[in-house]
């Protein structure tokens, strides 16, 4: 687990950490930002279709905070290459900076009753407010359930400053240009049932 920060810990002092750490992303050595491969529009169709299907086997309410989230992070981090995983215990979306899975940075991951933005390194993030959970040594994670605001959480300043700080502090940050790619990377044959019952 990571260091407790002292209790006195200011928002103005985290904000100054996210600047801080934003300003060394940027100067990052350039050959560690990939440029986002082009997408080729045939197959961006046809995973999205894909993608909507999968959707389709949860209840609405949490088909329509997983898409809406993706879509979400998708204008957020536009070079981001999303890969799905329609997995057995859940389906995921992650947010890679190039085309290696365990490079991925966020994640939205669908359940039977919500849906979950994942951080994937973000075990070491600042925190002041403690809105993330977890206790992992590498993810931190935060519910959009309806009854905490859903999908709207992502418009919350203090979830931005931790997306932001999370893409900013990244082992491999996003490109700087491009477009990413939509892709579906496997599907399980057995899965436990996607709506609560």
């Amino acid at each position: 687990m990571p260091a407790k920060r002292p209790a006195h810990r200011s928002v103005k002092t985290a904000t100054a950490t996210s600047r801080s750490v934003s300003a060394r992303a940027a100067k990052a050595p350039a050959r560690r930002r990939r440029a986002a491969p082009r997408a080729n529009p045939a197959a961006a169709a046809s995973a999205h279709e894909q993608w909507e299907g999968f959707l389709a086997k949860f209840d609405p309410p949490v088909a329509a905070v997983g898409r809406a989230a993706v879509k979400r992070l998708r204008g957020l981090f536009p070079t981001a290459n999303v890969m799905v995983y329609d997995n057995y215990n859940a389906l995921v979306a992650g947010f890679v900076p190039g085309d290696r899975p365990s490079e991925a940075i966020l994640s939205i991951a669908l359940y039977p009753r919500y849906a979950s933005l994942c951080f994937l390194q973000g075990a070491g993030l600042p925190d002041p407010h403690r809105r993330l959970k977890g206790f992992g040594k590498l993810v931190k994670f935060l519910r959009l359930e309806e009854s905490a605001g859903g999908v709207k959480l992502l418009d919350d300043p203090q979830i931005r400053d931790l997306l932001e700080l999370a893409a900013a502090s990244a082992r491999v940050p996003f490109a700087s240009s491009g477009k990413g790619a939509f892709t579906i990377r496997s599907i399980s044959a057995k899965q436990r049932p996607r709506r609560a019952g």
